[in-house]
């Protein structure tokens, strides 16, 4: 049987500074892939509790710490 990871909790707390760096403008506009008005809304709509798809933050925060290890 799984479990369930507490990722509301971390995403809003351990995890907030990892979050507004990896999502922030100045990593955002230096990579060059996403969209900063879209990202900034998700995340604010998520961390508000107005959006309950923290597995879409989840995911993004992963892909965003997996481009600066790998293509940096």
């Amino acid at each position: 049987m799984g479990f369930a990871i507490p990722m509301k909790q971390w995403l809003q707390h351990e995890l907030k500074d990892k979050i507004e760096y990896y999502l922030g403008e100045i990593f955002v506009a230096k990579q060059g892939i996403f969209e900063q008005a879209q990202l900034t809304q998700l995340k604010e709509e998520i961390l508000s509790g107005k959006n309950k798809h923290y597995q879409s933050l989840w995911y993004l925060l992963s892909f965003q710490m997996w481009y600066e290890k790998w293509q940096s």
